[in-house]
């Protein structure tokens, strides 16, 4: 049977293990993944403080 497993769980593992390697590029934007995860981290935050 396949293992199913979600995205943000993979991008957490690798953020955990290769927090300075390039996670994402989009245009002029390069975000490794310690920097993705903060930018989830505050999206998150603010988005609980709305309730």
């Amino acid at each position: 049977m396949r293992e199913f497993r979600l995205v943000a769980d993979l991008v957490a593992e690798t953020a955990a293990a290769r927090p300075d390697a390039l996670a994402l590029v989009c245009g002029d934007i390069k975000l490794t993944y310690r920097q993705l995860m903060e930018r989830a981290d505050s999206l998150a935050d603010r988005l609980r403080d709305r309730g």
